[in-house]
């Protein structure tokens, strides 16, 4: 069996939809759950700007598997 842990949830603006940070008690990194729509409003937040890994997901009108970009 696995050790439990704890995931915290943040949203600073009150809207899930938009802008979450995520993070695991115990661990030093961060994620960041941003929407494309909500990208011009948080984009100048100190968080964007560290050093990480991006995954981009979008859907393809033509099919139900996501498209994944990793960078």
């Amino acid at each position: 069996m696995r050790n439990p842990y704890t995931i915290r949830l943040f949203i600073p603006n009150g809207d899930p939809n938009n802008f979450k940070i995520i993070s695991k008690m115990n661990w030093t990194g961060v994620g960041l759950e941003v929407s494309r729509n909500s990208w011009g409003t948080y984009k100048e937040r100190p968080e964007i700007n560290s050093a990480g890994v991006y995954i981009l997901v979008g859907y393809d009108e033509d099919q139900d598997l996501p498209k994944i970009y990793i960078g």
